[in-house]
């Protein structure tokens, strides 16, 4: 014979239906049995939360420190001249040309872009530019070979600007092309 729910499980058995919880009849206990706060286990589902919450927190700190100090060194495929133009670009239309939209003009990525853009680097001679233009074109070289070790997605992104054609640096032309903007700007 079946026992008749107390009052006490009458009460949450109507509290559950008003919340539109459908329970049946033949239920009723095993559902209200279920339904009851075991405080004896209280100790292991707050540690159970601490867990999960500092799980959460050292997951967090390990992706800072990663990205702080274990940065992916990308290879170099912008030559000098490249570099001052987007130098320039981002300089003289800053709203046109953010570094999301350089990284979509360029061979470069956004995050590289935001450096290049940040920490202006200046070679002090003709034959440091030469030495820069060599190490680009032989990565280049690595890419098309597919000995450069990058990812996948970045690979696809690169070889897309793989086919350009890219101008040496002639001072005199790059001096007469600054001066002959200036002179346009002032106007």
């Amino acid at each position: 014979m079946l026992d008749k729910p107390s009052s006490a499980s009458l009460m949450r058995i109507q509290a559950f239906q008003e919340q539109g919880i459908k329970i049946e009849d033949e239920d009723a206990e095993e559902f209200v049995e279920s339904s009851d706060s075991n405080f004896f286990n209280v100790g292991g589902a707050y540690d159970e939360h601490l867990n999960e919450t500092l799980m959460g927190k050292y997951d967090l700190q390990h992706k800072i420190v990663k990205q702080k100090y274990f940065k992916d060194n990308l290879p170099n495929l912008l030559t000098w001249s490249e570099k001052e133009q987007i130098r320039h670009l981002a300089t003289a239309h800053p709203d046109e040309w953010t570094p999301e939209r350089i990284a979509e003009s360029f061979p470069v990525t956004a995050q590289v872009a935001k450096k290049l853009l940040k920490y202006p680097w200046k070679p002090a001679t003709d034959e440091r530019i030469a030495r820069h233009d060599a190490s680009a074109l032989r990565n280049w070289k690595d890419l098309k070979e597919n000995t450069l070790n990058i990812p996948e997605d970045l690979r696809k992104h690169l070889l897309k600007f793989s086919e350009r054609k890219i101008p040496p640096l002639n001072k005199k032309f790059a001096g007469a092309m600054i001066n002959q903007n200036d002179h346009i700007d002032s106007d």
